[in-house]
């Protein structure tokens, strides 16, 4: 089982652990809320006429605690 940490640019202090299962499927695990999860889905907002620029960053997953939705808006700093 293998980990890759990818980095979120417009949040440098947020990393997506990219885990390999033993059934050989990759899961994308994330603090979401203070929880870790799998994430499921990502939006992105950026500026109109300037897509470099994040306005926010909408994260949902299913914590790995309890198996619930959770789901984190973050802004960069």
């Amino acid at each position: 089982m293998g980990i890759m940490k990818l980095p979120l640019l417009a949040f440098p202090k947020r990393k997506i652990n990219l885990v390999k299962d033993s059934k050989g499927k990759y899961q994308a695990i994330i603090l979401i809320g203070g929880k870790k999860a799998r994430l499921t889905k990502i939006f992105v907002q950026s500026k109109a006429k300037d897509y470099n620029k994040v306005m926010w960053v909408d994260l949902y997953g299913i914590s790995l605690n309890d198996g619930k939705q959770v789901s984190e808006r973050i802004f960069p700093d």
